[in-house]
C-alpha cells in the first residue's frame, strides 16, 4: 500500500475505498447510494435525520468504511469523534471513492429491471448500459449493478410466488 494517496480532513488522514477492501467483511460495502421509488427499505450511511437507530446505524458503517480507509485508525473512533466529524469524514472518503455515483440517487423499479435485461441481452453490465462512456470506477460498478441484480433477484422471485 505505498503507492496509496492519502488526503487530510481536520488531522485525519485518509484513503479512497474500493469494493476490493471489503472481500472479507460480513457486511460487503455498508453503503447504499440507490433506493427503490417504491419503498425506502434500502439503507444509505448517511440518515436524513438524527434519531438513535440512524446514529448507530451510521457509526457502524463508519468503523467498517474507516478501519479501511483511515490511515491511523483505532476502533473506539466514531466514539471519539462527534457525529458531525463522523458524517463529514464519511462524505469525504465517498467524494473520494466515487467518480459518477456520489449522491443518494431513486431509481424506478421498472427502469433497473430495463437495465438488467438489456445488459442480460448485450452481454454488458447494468453499469456499462447506463454509461456507455465509461466515466465510472470499480466502486461506482459495484454499487450500481449490485442494486440492480438486487432488484432483479427480488422480481424473479415475486414472479416465481406467484406461481
Amino acid at each position: 500500500m505505498k503507492d496509496t494517496k492519502y488526503y487530510t480532513l481536520e488531522g485525519i488522514e485518509y484513503r479512497a475505498i474500493t469494493p476490493y477492501d471489503f472481500l472479507d467483511s460480513e457486511f460487503g460495502i455498508p453503503v447504499q447510494l440507490f433506493q427503490k421509488k417504491e419503498s425506502f427499505g434500502v439503507y444509505s450511511s448517511i440518515p436524513k435525520k438524527e434519531d438513535k437507530t440512524n446514529v448507530k446505524r451510521t457509526k457502524k458503517a463508519a468503523d467498517i468504511i474507516f478501519k479501511v480507509a483511515v490511515k491511523q485508525y483505532v476502533p473506539e473512533i466514531t466514539e471519539i469523534l462527534s457525529f458531525d466529524k463522523i458524517i463529514l469524514l464519511l462524505s469525504a472518503i465517498l467524494i473520494k471513492s466515487l467518480k459518477k455515483c456520489n449522491e443518494i440517487k431513486t431509481v424506478r423499479n421498472d427502469i433497473a429491471l430495463y437495465l438488467d435485461q438489456t445488459a442480460s441481452r448485450y452481454g454488458k453490465t447494468p453499469i456499462e448500459i447506463l454509461f456507455p462512456c465509461g466515466g465510472y470506477n470499480d466502486l461506482d460498478a459495484y454499487l450500481f449493478n449490485l442494486f440492480v441484480e438486487n432488484i432483479a433477484v427480488n422480481d424473479e422471485n415475486s414472479r416465481k410466488g406467484k406461481k
